[in-house]
């Protein structure tokens, strides 16, 4: 009788939640944030930009999850939202609106640091 495959965890590194991918992704502007030296800031400029679009994949998860949560977002987004792509789309629209990076003048002054050295293209076109 062959043996049944035991049950694995998932690897995601004591990540859970959409809330763990938050706070994953606070850690990561605050060691942005206290960087100096260019790669540095290149270095955590870039994990810190792909823990906020990996937190869109956690938290359309949990909308898909939650009637509420999707009717806040198809209220927040005047339209209803029936994919990842277009929730991904409806985030990037809404931060930029937000100007978050703005609102500290360090951090703003590290985006344009990492948007000069090229971080947000990837060949000749903007990622």
């Amino acid at each position: 009788m062959p043996l049944e495959p035991e049950p694995t965890t998932p690897k995601t590194f004591a990540i859970n939640s959409s809330r763990d991918m938050l706070e994953k992704l606070k850690r990561e502007i605050e060691q942005l944030a206290g960087s100096i030296i260019r790669q540095e800031v290149i270095d955590h400029g870039l994990n810190a930009a792909m823990t906020a679009w990996h937190l869109t994949d956690w938290t359309w998860r949990e909308i898909q999850g939650s009637i509420p949560r999707f009717r806040s977002l198809t209220a927040s987004a005047g339209t209803p939202i029936r994919e990842l792509k277009q929730f991904q789309e409806f985030v990037k629209k809404d931060c930029a609106e937000l100007a978050l990076l703005r609102r500290h003048s360090r951090l703003h002054e590290i985006f344009h640091l990492l948007e000069a050295s090229g971080v947000f293209h990837q060949g000749d076109r903007a990622i």
